[in-house]
């Protein structure tokens, strides 16, 4: 790899990365919104599977859409993509600041949520620039774009309350959407301006040829593994907002810094897992996360501390080894879909998607029917417990071939 090459191959990597940056902070509105206008006139009567709702169908289009958006990328390359989904997405997150109420949120959200296919784009866009041993590494550092979430718990909730005078107009909270929509198209044109288009091979195939890996059982279970992993981190990063107001009494600022601890930590792990995992490589990485997911997730289903703090250490270690996990996953995509990244990136992102969709709802159920806040946990500890015997059974196999 030429010096030129990998300053131009650098330079992507770093707008990949704040552009997904930007647009999971964008992604991630809701968790911050919904909290605060539940219980506030019109909203009052939000339940919490309704606002399990609201928070996960931002997820849900953003998930459903990665597949499609990642052919797009390998067909056509990722700054002409890139660049429509900012523009595109800006809208509807500026029509936010006009929700009156639960179906209007709805609609918002599953505009906005497009946001979310940013991953599938980045991942295609990021691996060609890269040699295969690097690949663990830069697809690492670009997943540390989850950092975004952290700054929309950090800032949204101190916007929130300087926009509302401390609370007392209500009516502020609609400058936050369309500063947001501002910074949207704000990245639309650096990245229109400084990014430079490439295509891998396969651009070429058909839509048939570019979708035919998605046949193989490999695909799926990496889907699941990233469906616990990408799935749970964002379904908490919604989640924990109720938990540390309802379970510990919280105000929404404190809560939002917790919460960012959570996502900045898995954020830099990430990096450190695809790190790790072009050294001794992914498969023994995942062992070790699926088998600690496990285990931490019975933890929190048998015991919750009454102490905040050692509840906020073990959640920030959870994240971490999430992180790693994260990352490893996707080091495992380029070394046996070169070709179609994009597509089988967009696959499992869509699988991982839909766990923090999906999870975010399941949780409200949970809560209904224990009365418990940390009966979340058990869909995390069974997932865990089905990807890792799957996984061994997998290897098994490979071994004994």
């Amino acid at each position: 790899m030429s010096e030129a090459i990998s300053k131009k191959a650098n330079r992507i990597l770093f707008l990949n990365t704040l552009a997904f940056s930007i647009c999971f902070f964008v992604w991630m509105i809701n968790s911050v919104l919904v909290t605060f206008l539940a219980g506030k006139f019109e909203w009052s009567q939000w339940s919490s599977i309704e606002i399990g709702y609201l928070m996960a169908i931002p997820v849900l289009t953003g998930s459903l859409f990665r597949l499609p958006i990642g052919i797009l990328t390998d067909k056509f390359g990722g700054k002409p993509v890139m660049i429509v989904l900012l523009v595109l997405s800006a809208l509807p997150t500026y029509l936010l600041s006009y929700a009156n109420g639960f179906w209007f949120f709805a609609l918002c959200g599953a505009g906005f949520g497009m946001v979310g296919t940013s991953f599938a784009v980045g991942i295609g866009y990021t691996s060609i620039w890269f040699p295969k041993e690097k690949q663990g590494f830069a697809l690492g550092l670009f997943g540390m774009g989850n950092i975004g979430a952290a700054l929309t718990a950090i800032f949204a909730p101190k916007l929130l309350t300087y926009l509302t005078s401390g609370g007392d107009n209500v009516e502020g909270w609609v400058v936050l959407p369309r500063i947001y929509a501002v910074v949207l198209i704000v990245m639309a044109i650096v990245f229109f301006f400084f990014a430079e288009n490439k295509k891998p091979k396969s651009s070429s195939k058909t839509l048939k040829g570019m979708i035919q890996p998605l046949k193989k059982a490999r695909v799926w279970r990496f889907g699941l593994y990233y469906f616990i992993l990408f799935g749970g981190f964002v379904a908490f990063v919604n989640w924990l907002q109720p938990i540390y107001k309802n379970v510990f009494h919280l105000d929404k600022e404190k809560a939002g810094v917790y919460v960012a601890v959570f996502v900045i930590a898995s954020s830099l792990f990430r990096a450190l897992g695809g790190y790790i995992s072009d050294k001794i490589g992914a498969r023994k990485v995942m062992y070790y996360v699926l088998i600690s997911s496990f285990f931490i997730s019975l933890l929190l289903i048998l015991w919750t501390p009454e102490n905040v703090s050692i509840y906020v250490s073990i959640i920030i270690v959870l994240g971490c080894i999430w992180g790693v996990g994260m990352a490893a996953v996707y080091k495992h995509i380029p070394d046996y879909f070169p070709q179609e990244v994009g597509v089988v990136g967009g696959m499992v992102g869509v699988i991982g998607g839909l766990g923090g969709f999906v999870s975010p709802i399941i949780f409200g159920y949970l809560k209904e029917g224990t009365g418990i806040w940390s009966s979340c946990w058990i869909l995390i500890a069974i997932l865990s417990a089905i990807s890792l015997i799957w996984m061994h059974n997998a290897v098994r196999k490979i071994v004994n071939q």
